[in-house]
């Protein structure tokens, strides 16, 4: 009898350190998101309706937009801004742009047990509806805070913690 009470400890300890060591090298694959964001798009023009080139960011409330984007200054060229923590695009030859604007540092996600089995999982926060966004302009003439109302329609587009607005045209003056 004690014989067969060793080797049934010694199965199970065996079986302990075997699903011990699959544990560790197969391991947990960590799935985390971090944040939300809002992908803008949309063209600016001058008051007679000509392209703008400009730098552009975007902020959901209304700040000093020399604070928000450190010391810019745009080069002659129009080369990168001379801020390492920028925010900020240039559009394009027709004025168009497209930028991506942090919301929030909200965390998401979870591990995955052996690749695969969810284990402590947190789905990923819709990014609201808003009913205006702060455009900050920044062009030879310095910066021009624009405030551009917006409407559900152009936010329709989303993904977990994703969201399209389309701006369309926006004027400069």
């Amino acid at each position: 009898m004690a014989r067969q009470t060793g080797r049934h400890f010694m199965k199970t300890l065996f079986a302990v350190v075997v699903a011990a060591g699959l544990l560790t090298t197969s391991g947990c694959i960590c799935a985390d998101g971090f944040g939300t964001s809002r992908c803008i798009d949309g063209k600016l023009v001058d008051a007679e309706g000509r392209p703008v080139s400009a730098w552009v960011g975007a902020d959901e409330k209304e700040q000093d937009p020399s604070y928000v984007y450190g010391n810019f200054t745009a080069r002659e060229d129009w080369g990168q801004p001379d801020t390492t923590t920028s925010r900020l695009v240039h559009t394009g030859e027709d004025g168009t742009f497209n930028l991506v604007q942090r919301c929030s540092d909200a965390g998401y996600g979870g591990m995955l047990l052996f690749g695969f089995i969810p284990v402590f999982w947190t789905l990923p926060p819709d990014v609201p509806i808003l009913d205006h966004i702060f455009l900050y302009v920044h062009d030879s003439h310095g910066w021009h805070p624009i405030r551009v109302s917006l409407t559900p329609q152009q936010q329709t587009r989303h993904e977990p913690a994703e969201r399209w607005v389309s701006l369309g045209t926006v004027s400069v003056h």
